[in-house]
């Protein structure tokens, strides 16, 4: 068992408080602590890395043109010169 003292941006993610206790089973270390924050199951995630992505992918992020659909709707509020 460890203590961890979390930032304030951790804290928020967390909606813990500012310590908290962690059961690591290894050595503590850094990996450990992260770990055991997010609760990873080592064997699910290293599975999962093993996995192929599906053949049909939703698009993402806007399709690479987010920055320009956020332009279109600034200029749209934006008073012409």
């Amino acid at each position: 068992m460890i203590r961890v003292v979390l930032p304030h941006h951790l804290r928020n993610l967390a909606a813990t408080g500012r310590e908290v206790d962690l059961d690591v089973p290894e050595r503590a270390t850094l990996t450990a602590a992260i770990d055991a924050i997010v609760d990873l199951d080592r064997q699910a995630a290293l599975a999962a890395l093993e996995r192929r992505p599906p053949a049909e992918r939703p698009e993402l992020y806007g399709g690479g043109h987010a920055a320009e659909r956020v332009c279109d709707v600034v200029s749209a509020y934006t008073p012409t010169r």
